[in-house]
């Protein structure tokens, strides 16, 4: 027999390895050659529904008791004070009782959604009267902090309550006065 050579390169079973048919093998991608993150995933949108009526509302009832009181102040030329625009303090306080005569009590509080705001509005606007009254001329306090306790009450319990109906009087009895 005779002695087997080595098996030279070309032969099949060789011992070296045979070039790679692509080229080298490719290099992972590294940290700083990725794809860029994705972007973080937007907040979740909240209804700005409920918002958007109760900003209106507010602004509804603020306008409603200026206006209230700009109606029920009268539209004399000098408001009785010499100047023009200017009201007195007892201007503002039977602007305050007029727009407290206008207050249906029973529908102060509304009952169900859609009912009229307009006893609230007179009511804001009574109290806003008695609080301008009540600013210029320390006689008109006791009117204002009669209005003003019943609103607290009724802001506070959302209820028209027997002590709120009393301070109501109060300030009904101190208009008669007026």
């Amino acid at each position: 027999m005779q002695p087997q050579s080595p098996p030279s390169p070309e032969q099949p079973g060789s011992n070296s390895v045979p070039p790679e048919p692509f080229g080298p093998p490719p290099v992972p991608p590294g940290p700083s050659y990725g794809p860029p993150a994705p972007a973080p995933p937007d907040p979740p949108r909240r209804d700005k529904g409920p918002l958007i009526v109760a900003a209106l509302a507010g602004l509804l009832i603020g306008a409603g008791a200026v206006g209230g009181v700009w109606a029920v102040a009268g539209d004399e030329a000098d408001g009785g004070s010499g100047r023009a625009g200017s009201p007195t303090a007892k201007d503002d306080a039977r602007a305050a009782c007029e727009a407290l005569a206008g207050v249906d009590e029973s529908a102060l509080i509304p009952k169900k959604s859609g009912d009229s705001q307009a006893p609230m509005l007179r009511f804001s606007a009574a109290y806003a009267s008695s609080g301008a009254a009540a600013d210029r001329d320390r006689a008109h306090q006791p009117l204002h902090d009669a209005i003003r306790k019943a609103q607290a009450i009724i802001a506070g319990r959302f209820a028209l309550d027997d002590e709120a109906k009393g301070h109501l009087k109060t300030a009904r009895g101190i208009c008669d006065k007026l």
